[in-house]
């Protein structure tokens, strides 16, 4: 068998005789630093300009922003960075985006393409702690679609003709030009031609005509003779499209 006692006196640590077993209570605080979240933000699709279509500008191009979590919803953007455009020398200014999500650039002359480039949001929230005020990388696209540029042509006065010559041709009269370089591969569709003065000059049916090689055929009036002022304009193969313009608006005469 086996017996245990206890010591009445207290010295066990107990409460009796007027003792206390617990110590005064001790306040402490326990701290949470908050952590920046990171940002986030959307962009729509693809956007497009015109090929020589000057300074651009997207508004709220980048929208719908989000600072983090609801403890955050105090935070503000402070800037976007944009990088890694697969095509830069598309541009003469940009693509850039401001702390309000306008986007903006300006594209070379004669330039066009597609254009891939990352952006990322700044917030005002700041790293203490380790926290992330950079949003998640967003990767989007600008097209600048070709836009075909007027033609023209270089001609000079033809050659005097004699009275009751009948017809004449003056070939590789007129030398057609595109436009600009990326569009060398562009022909001469048709010219326009329109008698400004003394129609009399030429017979029925034998008006002035440019062919598209630049060729210009015209049959005299018998017994006609002086001078016919003829305006002419080319128009060439390109289209139009959405604001294109394949037709010269200087006429020559």
């Amino acid at each position: 068998s086996s017996s245990w006692s206890t010591d009445s006196s207290g010295s066990s640590g107990g409460s009796g005789g007027g003792n206390f077993d617990t110590s005064t209570v001790s306040v402490f605080t326990i701290t949470i630093d908050g952590v920046n979240d990171p940002p986030d933000f959307a962009v729509p699709g693809v956007v497009s300009a015109p090929e020589d279509g000057g300074p651009q500008t997207f508004p709220n191009y980048a929208n719908n922003f989000v600072p983090g979590p609801a403890d955050e919803n105090g935070q503000m953007i402070i800037g976007f960075t944009v990088s890694n455009v697969s095509n830069p020398g598309l541009f003469l200014e940009g693509p850039a985006i401001a702390p309000d999500g306008d986007l903006t650039f300006t594209a070379n002359a004669n330039m066009f393409g597609f254009v891939d480039f990352d952006i990322v949001a700044q917030d005002d929230g700041g790293v203490a702690n380790s926290g992330d005020d950079q949003s998640p990388v967003h990767r989007v696209r600008i097209d600048v679609f070709a836009v075909n540029d007027e033609p023209s042509f270089v001609a000079v006065n033809p050659p005097e003709a004699i009275e009751d010559a009948g017809p004449q041709t003056v070939s590789s009269w007129a030398t057609f030009d595109p436009g600009a370089a990326d569009e060398i591969g562009q022909a001469a569709m048709e010219y326009f031609v329109t008698v400004a003065s003394n129609p009399g000059l030429f017979a029925a049916g034998g008006e002035p005509a440019v062919s598209p090689a630049g060729d210009l055929t015209y049959t005299l009036a018998l017994n006609a003779n002086g001078n016919a002022e003829i305006d002419v304009s080319v128009r060439d193969n390109g289209g139009v499209g959405v604001v294109g313009d394949d037709d010269t608006s200087q006429v020559q005469r």
